[in-house]
């Protein structure tokens, strides 16, 4: 199924996989195909629009995604990640660490200002 992929690329150890996941999307052409295809990003972006929206002004803190995402009363993006500690008992995280993407970024941790920052800081 892969096209124009030389076979030393496609030897590459979960390469295809992804590839395949990638193009799922194309067999089940709904929201959740489209979510899986995106790696869960969808949900994720739909809880940093929440996150965003608990306090619209000023965040909810820079990089504080990991630790907001998880206390929303109805959370979409559910998987679990790793803590940054080598005692996992001592913080245990559920959902995503980061929005991936930008803008959503800053919106979940720093609000309309610091939106605002991103655009001035990015023209």
């Amino acid at each position: 199924m892969v096209i124009g992929v030389s076979s030393n690329t496609a030897s590459i150890p979960g390469f295809a996989n992804r590839v395949e996941q990638t193009l799922a999307v194309l067999d089940n052409p709904t929201k959740e195909g489209l979510d899986r295809a995106l790696s869960g990003r969808l949900t994720i972006w739909e809880d940093a629009v929440d996150v965003g929206l608990s306090s619209p002004w000023f965040g909810t803190g820079v990089n504080n995604f990991r630790f907001a995402q998880p206390l929303l009363p109805d959370q979409k993006a559910t998987f679990a990640i790793t803590p940054y500690t080598k005692d996992p008992e001592k913080h245990t995280f559920s959902g995503p660490a980061h929005t991936h993407q930008m803008l959503l970024e800053a919106w979940s941790g720093a609000g309309e200002l610091g939106v605002l920052g991103l655009v001035v800081f990015s023209v």
